[in-house]
């Protein structure tokens, strides 16, 4: 299998003294080591950066690449995108980071900082998570595995305009995207839980994997991500690691390799605060690296949401898989990770006898999962909920709606106004948990159509003003949001104290469990989850007996029509002087799908969703 990797260790920070990521350089090097022995990565296809504190022993630093400053960091990411091809990349970063604008948590992106990042300079040093993984879709493997080890805890208290990769550059891939894998542990964090005032360094998801993927006796992972920076750095672990060091693959208990569903649950449950965790396909063999069909096979799923087995095989028994929420993708894995069936709202029919794992394809976060033991003399029954979304925006008592996002229940909670009717609307609503949500946007409430309250008792606000297509901006906390507008729709933009959730809702379906559906369609979407997407929404249209509505057939035609022109916009973009003079630099923002926006343009993008929301386009910077 070809594998190569970029491993990054930062706990150097000249410009913030305080700020040392503390065992950021172990952990590096801990990654390293494991990558190299367990995780199939020849030393030649390598490239590990680091940046350890000043006063540390130099030691032998030769098998170093270069430091961890955001230079080298695209100089050696850019080599591995534009020049090899392979299985698996994988990206680990060890090194603090930040929300770009921790004033306003919920028009922020989390970013990654490098040795050389200056708050004084702004932009200097600093690289958006959405830029990185732009980047990563356009590397020509088959999967990306990335890696984020971030601790939140640096004292910057005001907007940061990340830096970036820079434009003129792009992968080797020029169709599809690479499948990607990911855990990131700073990323849709609650800003409460964050301490902005003390440093607090990375480790504890480097830690948690190793754990899941080195034997006990073996791992030196505990120790190495705990601290004692420098000492990591010896030249004992220069080159490949002798017969003490090699990490081997670790089982999971049963005897069977470790695979992402695995990986996800091991890491989740040591951790404090939950990771982002996403990966299309959970049967994913993480170790060993060799791929092995499955038992039963990824083509034994069906997609209808029932599934039976051959009689003349072993001794079958019945199953009923039920959800609370009747739009959740729904899945059985076996013992080796492979999905034996998928269903929407739930699953019935026959499988072999044996113990198997029922779980949801939950986009807020890791996939609840509970075990579903098929015996040949009884119906085994599972039901399953989402996990309650802790967003402070739960407005809606509506059962069809009580696991949706904010979009949706800002939706819902102003059917009255645009429901059955002619007239396309931009709702604007933030819930009272945020400071000063009433004076957040400018001229509120005079200039628009229609407002009130999202409660009866009064707590939060909303706006509505018509609109129509294809953008358009508001201003909100002294920014300019630009949010895509489509006929007979509306786009709810909901403001909660952590983020935007932004979605497009048809005007001619706005019963509760219609707006659930179609909230839940772009939520698999803006988490890469195309085959949940289709999934969920043939089902609804198939129940409802309709063709499908405004919202989800305008994805389908945004998806078509942004792969067939990805490749002439991007080129377009990267280069500009190229661009036809009868394209305005200060016009419409060129893309309406997030997926579509080229990597040096995410850094300008904001809240969660398929759509491309735009913060202050054309680019401004209001401090």
């Amino acid at each position: 299998m070809r594998t190569a990797a970029l491993v990054m260790g930062c706990q150097d920070y000249p410009h913030l003294p305080d700020a040392a990521a503390d065992g950021a350089v172990a952990n590096a090097v801990a990654m390293r080591e494991w990558l190299l022995a367990a995780g199939g990565v020849d030393h030649r296809n390598l490239r590990l950066l680091l940046s350890p504190a000043a006063g540390d022993p130099p030691g032998d630093r030769s098998w170093i690449d270069g430091p961890a400053d955001l230079e080298c960091f695209t100089l050696r990411l850019r080599g591995l995108l534009t020049g090899l091809s392979g299985d698996r990349l994988y990206v680990y970063v060890s090194a603090q980071g930040c929300l770009s604008d921790p004033v306003r948590p919920f028009l922020a992106q989390p970013l990654i900082l490098f040795s050389d990042f200056d708050p004084a300079v702004g932009a200097t040093g600093s690289l958006a998570v959405e830029e990185l993984m732009a980047h990563l879709a356009h590397a020509d493997f088959r999967e990306v595995i990335t890696l984020l080890d971030c601790g939140p805890g640096l004292p910057v208290g005001h907007r940061i305009v990340p830096a970036g990769l820079g434009a003129g550059w792009r992968g080797r891939r020029r169709t599809g995207s690479a499948m990607q894998f990911r855990i990131h542990s700073l990323g849709d964090i609650a800003p409460a839980v964050l301490d902005f005032g003390a440093a607090r360094g990375p480790g504890a998801l480097t830690a948690a994997f190793l754990s899941a993927v080195v034997p006990p006796v073996a791992s030196r992972a505990p120790a190495l991500a705990a601290g004692a920076a420098g000492s990591a750095i010896a030249p004992a672990e220069a080159g490949t690691a002798n017969a003490d060091h090699v990490l081997r693959g670790r089982q999971d208990g049963t005897g069977r390799q470790v695979r992402w569903s695995f990986l996800e649950r091991s890491v989740v449950s040591a951790m404090p605060f939950p990771p982002t965790i996403s990966g299309p396909n959970p049967s994913l063999q993480v170790m060993p690296l060799t791929p092995t069909p499955p038992a039963g096979g990824a083509s034994g799923a069906t997609p209808t949401g029932s599934v039976e087995v051959d009689g003349n095989g072993s001794a079958a028994g019945e199953i009923e898989l039920r959800c609370a929420d009747l739009n959740a993708m729904l899945i059985i894995e076996d013992g080796s990770g492979a999905r034996r069936a998928v269903g929407v709202g739930s699953i019935s029919g026959h499988l072999p006898a044996g113990s198997y794992t029922a779980l949801i394809a939950d986009p807020c976060g890791t996939d609840p999962r509970a075990p579903l033991t098929v015996t040949s003399s009884s119906t085994s029954r599972v039901a399953l909920a989402p996990r309650p979304r802790p967003d402070g925006f739960r407005i809606s008592g509506e059962p069809a709606l009580l696991w949706s996002s904010t979009a949706a229940q800002l939706a819902m909670a102003t059917s009255t106004l645009w429901a059955y009717g002619h007239r396309s609307y931009l709702l604007v609503g933030a819930a009272s948990p945020l400071p000063g949500a009433a004076d957040l946007l400018e001229g509120f409430p005079d200039r628009f159509a229609a407002s009130g309250a999202l409660t009866a008792g009064g707590s939060g606000w909303w706006v509505a003003l018509p609109v129509s297509g294809p953008w358009h901006s508001v201003l909100v906390a002294g920014h300019r949001l630009t949010v895509p507008a489509a006929p007979d729709s509306v786009s709810a933009v909901a403001m909660s104290a952590s983020a935007v959730s932004v979605a497009l809702f048809d005007t001619t379906h706005p019963e509760p469990a219609e707006i659930a559906a179609q909230d839940r369609v772009q939520e698999y979407l803006a988490l890469g989850r195309l085959g949940a997407a289709d999934l969920t929404s043939r089902s609804a249209v198939q129940a409802g007996q309709r063709w499908p509505w405004g919202a989800s057939a305008a994805i389908r035609r945004l998806i078509d029509r942004t792969r067939a022109s990805r490749a002439e916009e991007i080129a377009l973009f990267e280069h500009p002087a190229e661009a036809p003079a009868s394209n305005p630099p200060h016009g419409n923002p060129p893309h309406e799908f997030r997926a579509d926006v080229p990597p040096p343009l995410r850094r300008l993008l904001v809240g969660r969703g398929p759509w491309a929301v735009w913060l202050d386009w054309p680019a401004v910077d209001t401090g």
